[in-house]
């Protein structure tokens, strides 16, 4: 793998993996399988892996893989290469450059996959130019493969190396409700009833299902193939090989939760007026089991459970009521097994209400049959696990836990508290092992992956993925009993913690090569257009109130700002002078932009119209219905921007489904020549539409090239000529968390009409990408007439042989 063939599988050369090169490709595809059974003490092969790493071969080598295998494998020979670094670690307990080095590449080849694997699989020779400037500085992919001064780099961001945090997802207008997990896949349960299936490993979306309930609960069955899927009114029974709904159950009242039994041939739910409902798979048939309500006191009965949880193998099932202790129903023997007293620990089957004791508000049951234990949460905040087979307590600690969940492999538990925290404790010593702490939203849903080595939550909007060290099994050459590397405790502290004051709006100022920021405290500040630094801050309102708009005159040098409450702010960027006053409330979405072809007026859109006014007076000098922009959709959207393009030939204009952040948005495009004073309608140019369908943000306007983020992740651009789905350029993808993650519910973006610099707002940081916009995806423009961007290359398809 680091012969003269390999280095040969570059950007600019296909493989050949015919006839003597078929060991080639195995060795390619085979490497995650030999590495487990490399000795940790064998210095020729850690040599020779140093060398494979430390060299282009590694890239020669992700690109093969991206294209022609699976980049599954880049994530697989991450995994093995960690537990490799850790055998060897052990056995030769040093800190140094070359362990360094390895230990390295475990993660980057993980977060590869999870950040960027959508676009690694379409354009395979990204790899060599496109993806390390947008990792973090101290990763190996950037710190290895720096680019050159001529191609893209990427400042402005504090973070320098990769977090715990594998991969992000979110949905625009979309909210996650539950998870659930199996080898191969995991689901988020939404809001709206869509169910998203991703692929375990990469975290790529595969499929939508859609329940047209908001999912409340989501199970996989124990061979993975079905999924049961719980809203208010119904039960789903899929099968997500072949994406089939094979059953659907009407309920009258709410599951509290769900398993599969019989090896996925019966669905058992445990239901909020104390039944256990049991549905034959095979035919679908259904029938109630003996409740455990007929052997409780009589306090019980009126009651509803405020959580039930089945475990133990689907042997056992733990319910809860306000104000008392936690009991556990046999379902095989149809008795109930025993009470547990938060402070005593088994009171026994018979045992009656205690007056003044804590409420249970989470529960769970250890995962397998033999040796069940209960885990507890309590309103007081105390956490405690009892043996159901000693009836004994077992542990205990605080953790305020809200919401609970067992790895799989039963020796973990997880738990989710109000305040955004995620604690993991050893399942029966409740010994911490890893912490993450947040302040940004409550957790909603949890669940560790199959092999109990990834944990996945949902908090607010955004569903995380979570590939933490400390979760790690410690497979050593002994064969030794099941451990978990890391003895203390590991925090992880989500930047929402640091103060930030996010971005709210941005201008860019071509001349002075800064840009302005507003922010969401009021604050208007100054930020270096290069290295995405700020400079200072030059003017507070004084109501605190979020920045909403900024608009810079280069010529006057003075900013104009409007906030949330409709008050003005006009400026030098000196920041002196001050004047404020209030805008009309009457109108809900509005914009204004100089003509481009008669700098004396003004185009004002506003409710589907456009109205010209001119600079002098501020008087309307066309028709009182002004000018009407036609279009069966435009009717039912808001104007959210407006940009001059194509030597102002052209002006783009994007309409948004409603006025709240993150609401998708539709561009349109119409000529120039359609908005003078005589004029009464406007229409979309038709040929420019079946492109612009598939913007998913138009982010402006440079070197006469519209400039926007298709819809496949791409920044993208075209000129006048080249306006098409078959012309448009492709330049660059941001990493997959970029886009799901930018603060204000929405995505900001930008480009130097001078520079050609793409900014991008990452919460309070500004991410300046320079240079993206004279990379090519394929190492030139596809443009019909090259010369409009030959001059600017790539250096992605020029680079050296790996040597």
């Amino acid at each position: 793998m680091t012969g003269v063939k390999l280095q040969q599988l570059g950007a600019t050369h296909a493989a050949d993996l015919r006839g003597p090169s078929s060991f080639r490709a195995y060795a390619c595809n085979a490497l995650p399988e030999h590495i487990p059974f490399v000795s940790s003490s064998d210095d020729d092969i850690f040599q020779a892996l140093l060398n494979f790493l430390s060299k282009r071969y590694v890239l020669a080598w992700i690109e093969y893989i991206a294209k022609e295998s699976d980049i599954k494998r880049l994530i697989l020979t991450g995994k093995e290469l960690k537990q490799y670094v850790h055998r060897r670690s052990t056995d030769f307990p040093t800190t140094n450059k070359d362990m360094v080095l390895l230990a390295a590449w475990s993660i980057d080849l993980v977060r590869l996959v999870t950040y960027f694997g959508r676009n690694l699989s379409q354009s395979p020779s990204s790899i060599h130019n496109l993806i390390p400037p947008f990792c973090p500085p101290d990763s190996a992919l950037r710190s290895q493969f720096r680019s050159s001064r001529r191609s893209i780099t990427v400042n402005g961001l504090r973070k320098t190396a990769w977090d715990d945090c594998s991969s992000v997802i979110a949905y625009h207008q979309e909210y996650p409700n539950a998870l659930a997990c199996s080898s191969e896949q995991f689901a988020i349960g939404q809001r709206s009833g869509c169910i998203r299936i991703h692929d375990e490993i990469t975290c790529q979306e595969l499929q939508v299902l859609s329940h047209q309930q908001p999912i409340r609960l989501l199970r996989f069955g124990q061979q993975g193939t079905l999924l049961a899927s719980v809203a208010l009114k119904s039960v789903c029974v899929w099968n997500v090989k072949t994406w089939a709904r094979e059953w659907f159950f009407e309920i009258e009242t709410v599951c509290i939760d769900v398993s599969f039994l019989e090896n996925d041939l019966l669905l058992l739910a445990a239901s909020s007026d104390n039944r256990l409902v049991l549905w034959d798979l095979t035919t679908g048939a259904c029938r109630h089991l003996e409740s455990w309500i007929a052997d409780l006191d009589e306090d019980f009965v009126t009651d509803h459970p405020l959580t039930a949880v089945i475990g133990g193998g689907s042997t056992m099932v733990a319910v809860a009521y306000r104000g008392h202790d936690a009991i556990v129903w046999d379902i095989e023997n149809e008795k109930i097994h025993d009470i547990y007293g938060q402070d005593v620990g088994s009171l026994g089957p018979r045992s009656r209400k205690r007056p003044g004791i804590a409420s249970v508000t989470s529960l769970l049951l250890s995962p397998f049959e033999e040796r069940v234990l209960l885990a507890a949460g309590y309103n007081d905040g105390e956490l405690v696990v009892f043996d159901t087979t000693d009836r004994r307590i077992q542990a205990r600690t605080l953790a305020n836990a809200h919401s609970l969940v067992s790895s799989p492999d039963g020796t973990m538990i997880a738990c989710g508290n109000s305040a955004g925290m995620i604690l993991i404790f050893e399942f029966e010593t409740l010994k911490m092992i890893y912490r993450i702490v947040s302040k940004e939203y409550s957790i909603k849903s949890l669940v560790f992956s199959a092999n109990s080595q990834r944990l996945i939550d949902i908090r607010g909007p955004y569903c995380r993925v979570w590939d933490p060290s400390a979760l790690l099994r410690d497979n050593m050459e002994n064969n030794s009993d099941t451990a978990l590397i890391s003895t203390p405790p590991q925090d992880y502290m989500v930047q929402d913690l640091d103060p930030a004051i996010f971005i709210s709006a941005f201008v860019d100022c071509e001349q002075e090569k800064m840009v302005i920021c507003g922010k969401i405290d009021g604050s208007i500040c100054l930020y270096d257009g290069k290295t995405g630094e700020m400079e200072k801050v030059l003017v507070h309102n004084t109501c605190n109130s979020t920045i909403t708009y900024l608009y810079y005159d280069s010529l006057g040098q003075i900013l104009i700002a409007a906030d949330i409450d409709g008050t003005v702010i006009l400026c030098g960027i000196d920041g002196y002078g001050i004047i404020s006053t209030n805008l009309s409330p009457n109108r809900e979405s509005y914009k204004w932009i100089t003509h481009p072809r008669n700098k004396t007026q003004l185009i004002f859109f506003a409710e589907n119209a456009a109205h010209i006014f001119s600079w002098d007076t501020l008087e309307r000098i066309t028709l009182p219905a002004g000018i009407q922009l036609t279009g069966p959709v435009l009717l039912e959207l808001f104007i959210s921007s407006v940009t001059s393009c194509f030597d102002g030939e052209v002006i783009a204009t994007t309409f948004a489904e409603s006025l709240a952040s993150g609401s998708r948005s539709k561009l349109f495009l119409w000529y120039t020549a359609s908005f003078t004073i005589d004029s009464t309608t406007a229409t979309p140019i038709p040929n420019y539409q079946p492109l612009a369908d598939e913007v998913e943000k138009l982010i402006g306007s440079y070197a006469r090239r519209l400039v926007f983020l298709h819809q496949d992740g791409w920044v993208c651009s075209a000129d006048a000529q080249n306006f098409s789905a078959e012309f448009f350029d492709r330049h660059f993808f941001f990493p997959v968390d970029w886009l799901s993650t930018s603060g204000m519910g929405r995505l900001m973006l930008g480009v130097s009409g001078r520079t050609g610099n793409v900014v991008f707002v990452q919460g309070d940081e500004l991410a300046v990408v320079l240079k993206g916009l004279d990379t090519f995806e394929t190492g030139a423009s596809r443009a019909k007439r090259p010369s409009i961007s030959g001059s600017m290359r790539s250096e992605m398809h020029m680079v050296p042989s790996p040597v």
